[in-house]
């Protein structure tokens, strides 16, 4: 490799001066802000859309709303939620399948009517595989929200869960067990009550747990829970189904007064 003779360098200096020196000078800064803003942008997290699909127990205490506020900005998240609805309904709205194959979603949340794993599970895996058909066209991630049983019907957990897992491995998509969850809650927290008076929609703990588990589902190793205000709920309460969900907090929590239920 030549090397150049030390006094020849103040020379070459001296050539780059004037308006051309200072053109090079403002790409050069512009060069190394271009790199700075482009390492600083590899540094952040992306922020993921997320589609919520179901019925009354994904718009109960505005869950996706609570899945955004939890995430700390990592998932903006919305809902397509009928009471009632089932997913073969939805698969049968023409802007729903064309909003999920246009690449608009970075996930869908599938939740099912909460009875029809139980009563109708070939119907069950007709609206999922319509569904999952259209995202995987958009190159969506498929989530299977898999649900509790009526509070009068605990063994029916198994049956659903059961469902889900089956219907998931049919279009290869992920399972977040709500419905697990609860389980454990529930046994190792009586006191949290996750059951509306109805027996069957949830409280906003069980809408937080919900949040939690599908944050889990989501975000995997990355997640963590960030506090939200929540009057219905304490910090003792939270803290116990952050850790049913497997997750840690952020930061430490404010106190929070117990809410009616």
């Amino acid at each position: 490799m030549q090397r150049w003779p030390a006094q020849f360098l103040p020379r070459v200096a001296r050539r780059v001066t004037g308006p051309r020196a200072h053109f090079l000078h403002r790409t050069l800064l512009g060069l190394i802000a271009l790199l700075a803003t482009g390492f600083s942008l590899a540094a952040e997290p992306p922020t993921l859309r997320v589609l919520l699909v179901g019925n009354s127990y994904t718009f109960r205490n505005d869950l996706p709303e609570m899945l955004s506020a939890m995430s700390g900005g990592r998932i903006e998240a919305e809902e397509r939620a009928v009471g009632g609805s089932t997913l073969r309904r939805h698969a049968a709205e023409a802007d729903l399948r064309e909003a999920l194959a246009s690449g608009r979603f970075d996930v869908v949340v599938l939740q099912e009517q909460s009875l029809r794993p139980l009563k109708d599970r070939e119907a069950m895996a007709e609206g999922v595989r319509l569904l999952a058909e259209s995202a995987r066209a958009g190159g969506t991630r498929v989530l299977l929200m898999s649900t509790w049983p009526r509070r009068h019907r605990p063994q029916d957990l198994a049956g659903i869960s059961e469902a889900y897992r089956a219907v998931a491995a049919e279009v290869d998509a992920a399972v977040a067990p709500v419905g697990e969850a609860w389980r454990r809650a529930r046994e190792g927290a009586p006191e949290i009550e996750l059951y509306d008076p109805d027996g069957s929609h949830p409280t906003p703990a069980g809408s937080y747990l919900a949040a939690c588990v599908l944050l889990e589902s989501i975000l995997g190793d990355d997640a963590v829970v960030h506090p939200i205000p929540n009057p219905a709920l304490t910090e003792a309460a939270i803290e116990t189904l952050r850790g049913v969900a497997g997750l840690s907090g952020v930061k430490e929590l404010p106190a929070r007064s117990s809410g009616p239920r």
